[in-house]
């Protein structure tokens, strides 16, 4: 038997490692500062809801006397601290408090009353009554499982005392009529003010009733502080740095699952009373218990390393997250070396994620820094594939050959390092005098493989569409709409050929750039990222029609000029479908037109393909599904058109579907989710009148069938239109629903379409009221977005 203890004595000592992970804790949830605005409080999950797997410390010994400690990082002097208070861990306190009163953990005194045994742990009765802490006074504490029967509750039922303790852990109990003498006496002669008080509402009211008093946790946790710096029935007595603080087990029990388990699994430390921390920063642990007695801690740049090192030691997900916010509101370019490594080293996901970014976001200035230089390979490779980026490719190139070239031993790493530099997205010159130049990018062959690569991508312009790839991507992380050109008025006055975009990072309008030329009314298609602008209108009142096609390339703020159109266009459509534009229809100075042409980027030539199944039609709309070319509606002649027509390039022929509801004209036309959904446009009334529709049509090819959903919040002619994360956008264009005296409205509203929820909402108008634009949805470099915007 004596042989068995010894054995377990030292098996179960409590020994430190010093491997870096996320250690389960249960019941807590993760705390934020309370000196931030709450509108600028990250939400976190909880501890247990991490995605991190939880590593079995039981499994493991803890030999904290023979491993020094770790080598912590120069302290650098920072005037600079915060106080964190937990709102919520008052009331998860009591809650595993209670927890282990009914399981029976570190108990230590048992209650009699009657023939029932109740268990509870001394501290806490004594937090509760003095008169309970004076009788308890009498017990020495060397005393477990002691047995007390008193006179205090003798005469008194089970339920009362039972009740008594379910108040004094958790604030809460119930009175009725055949309890409330006994828990009134026992309020009493215990000198309980707050269930005195209780008791003497619920004897006014004579009614079965429930109380919870939310200021009991904070009482409890203000009397276990007071007791232990009173030194009052502290049971054990942590020791490091060759100093001493006194506590209670079952506080750091509840607190840490380290002290739990060490308490509880008969290790020797929960026999001697003394728990020895080696490696462990002493006035770092004054902190970290005093936060488990108080839920505050103040925290600077010079000790929340040493709080983190202690919360991984102690197993508290709780401290590992607060010291996470305060890491993270702390992130500068003059501190991330130090926030980058505490977060790599104790596996910070959250704290690593944020840092990164803001690095990208500053790259420009953070490869200013010594801290740049001294990153390790994976951390500049991390950066070098970020999306979020802030600068050109050519200053990323720049900044990979100054941490490579830095020390001789890292041209090991060229390969690691330059595969994530987009070779394609440095200008042809760069290339060519600077790239191609490099002794580091000469003696690579994989460099000189994506040297090659991407001036043959710079010199096949045309067909660069078509050769797309992870090296080609602009570093983005958002779409955008656009807005391109547009006019005041339908009557051809005030024209722009300014190209506008909405940030999604504010919300606002901002130019990005001016197309070449001033046309309205143009088809625009977008292939792989390259938008394509098509024809338009240059003149209103002598109907002039444009051939002219421009292509814009976001990488390189850059239009290129494409073959132009066969015919010139206007008030006509463009369709993607299998990597080739289609433009169909339209009109010119000569009439109206059936024709339909095909544009392939490798040959960058125009093609007549098969035309429309009807002599002439223009203001129609168009939109491209599984593979099949669509055209609704539209006018021939001055007949507005209801038909649906679908064209399948392996059939070459056009086919009629079922007509829709209202026969409509400079309306639009977008495929969504399997389905067609036709919006707004121009009809004729049944009194022959000319109006503005704000109807809404779906088609489901499946049935061939039209169905009228949700109709608009402003009714719209000639709107742009595009798709943005899953909803329908419908910017400016006409109404002529008006009282004005020309009868047409110029619209700046802005409305976008839930096609699930079946509901518009408005959204940010444009700066100034246009019509006839061209809109669709781009990815814009990320750089732009944060304000680096091209020269126009």
């Amino acid at each position: 038997m004596k042989r068995r203890e010894q054995q377990k004595g030292r098996t179960g000592r409590m020994e430190r490692t010093t491997t870096r992970h996320i250690p389960q804790v249960v019941g807590f949830p993760s705390y934020v500062p309370s000196a931030l605005p709450s509108s600028s409080r990250e939400e976190r999950p909880p501890a247990e809801a991490s995605s991190i797997a939880p590593r079995d410390w039981s499994s493991k010994k803890r030999s904290s006397r023979n491993i020094p400690p770790k080598q912590l990082l120069p302290q650098r002097s920072q005037t600079y601290q915060r106080t964190y208070t937990s709102a919520v861990y008052t009331t998860d306190f009591l809650r595993r408090c209670n927890d282990m009163r009914k399981a029976g953990v570190l108990c230590d005194v048992k209650l009699r009353s009657g023939r029932k045994v109740f268990l509870a742990h001394r501290v806490l009765l004594a937090v509760a009554s003095d008169k309970l802490a004076f009788e308890l006074g009498k017990i020495p504490p060397s005393t477990t499982q002691v047995e007390w029967t008193s006179a205090l509750w003798k005469d008194v039922s089970c339920h009362a005392v039972e009740s008594l303790l379910e108040f004094i852990y958790t604030s809460r109990i119930v009175l009725d009529s055949d309890s409330y003498q006994d828990i009134r006496i026992l309020a009493s002669r215990l000198q309980i003010e707050p269930l005195l008080e209780v008791c003497q509402n619920f004897g006014c009211h004579k009614s079965r009733s429930t109380t919870f008093t939310t200021s009991h946790g904070n009482f409890v946790l203000e009397k276990l502080c007071a007791m232990r710096h009173d030194g009052k029935l502290c049971d054990v007595i942590l020791e490091a740095g060759g100093q001493t603080l006194a506590a209670h087990k079952v506080v750091l029990a509840i607190f840490s699952d380290y002290f739990r388990a060490m308490f509880t699994a008969g290790m020797m430390e929960a026999k001697s009373g003394k728990v020895q921390l080696v490696g462990v920063n002493f006035s770092s642990l004054q902190s970290v218990v005093t936060f488990a007695y108080t839920s505050k801690i103040t925290l600077s740049m010079e000790k929340v390393e040493n709080v983190v090192d202690l919360s991984f030691y102690l197993q508290c997900a709780i401290l590992t997250n607060l010291c996470g916010d305060f890491l993270l509101s702390n992130i500068n370019i003059s501190t991330c070396a130090k926030i980058s490594k505490v977060a790599s080293d104790y596996h910070m996901l959250m704290v690593q994620g944020r840092l990164d970014k803001f690095l990208a976001e500053n790259f420009a200035t953070f490869v200013q820094t010594d801290a740049f230089l001294d990153l390790p390979m994976f951390k500049v490779a991390c950066l070098l594939m970020s999306n979020s980026l802030n600068v050109s490719e050519e200053d990323a190139f720049e900044a990979a050959l100054k941490w490579l070239c830095h020390k001789k031993d890292r041209l090991e790493f060229t390969n690691s390092i330059m595969k994530h530099i987009r070779f394609p997205l440095m200008q042809i010159a760069y290339l060519e005098n600077n790239v191609a130049t490099s002794s580091v990018v000469y003696g690579n062959s994989s460099c000189q493989r994506k040297l090659e690569e991407a001036l043959r991508y710079h010199k096949d312009q045309y067909s660069q569409p078509l050769q797309q790839n992870a090296c080609t991507k602009p570093r983005a992380l958002h779409e955008c709409l656009l807005a391109i050109g547009g006019i005041k008025s339908r009557d051809g006055r005030g024209r722009t050929n300014k190209v506008q975009y909405l940030n999604p990072l504010t919300s606002q309008w901002t130019t990005l750039t001016t197309a070449k030329d001033c046309l309205t009314h143009r088809a625009v298609a977008v292939l792989n990222n390259f938008v394509y602008l098509l024809g338009g209108e240059a003149n209103k009142s002598s109907r002039s029609a444009s051939s002219t096609c421009w292509r814009y390339d976001p990488r390189f703020n850059s239009w290129l000029q494409v073959a132009s159109l066969q015919q010139p266009r206007a008030d006509f459509c463009a369709c993607v479908l299998d990597e080739k534009i289609y433009a169909i229809g339209g009109r010119n100075a000569k009439g109206e037109l059936s024709s339909v042409e095909v544009y392939c980027p490798s040959s960058n030539a125009w093609q007549f393909t098969t035309p429309l199944n009807v002599k002439s039609l223009y203001g129609h709309a168009g939109a491209t599904l599984d593979r099949t070319v669509y055209v609704s509606g539209g006018n021939v002649g001055w007949e507005h058109q209801d038909a649906l027509r679908s064209f399948c390039p392996k059939d070459r022929k056009w086919i009629n579907m079922a007509p829709m509801q209202i026969a409509r004209t400079f309306h639009r036309m977008v495929a969504m989710g399997g389905k067609l959904f036709v919006l707004g446009g121009t009809f004729l009334s049944t009194t022959k009148v000319l109006k503005t529709s704000a109807t809404v049509e779906r088609y489901n090819p499946k049935v061939d069938q039209w169905t009228m959903v949700e109709d608009m919040l402003v009714p719209m002619s000639e709107p742009g239109c595009t798709i943005l994360e899953g909803r329908i956008y419908l910017l400016g264009g006409l109404t002529r629903n008006t009282t004005s005296r020309a009868g047409v409205e110029t619209l700046s509203d802005v409305q976008s379409y839930d096609p699930d929820r079946d509901v518009w909402k408005a959204a940010w108008d444009l700066p100034e009221a246009w019509t006839g634009m061209s809109c669709c949805t781009l990815v814009l470099p990320h750089r732009i977005l944060k304000g680096d915007h091209f020269t126009t």
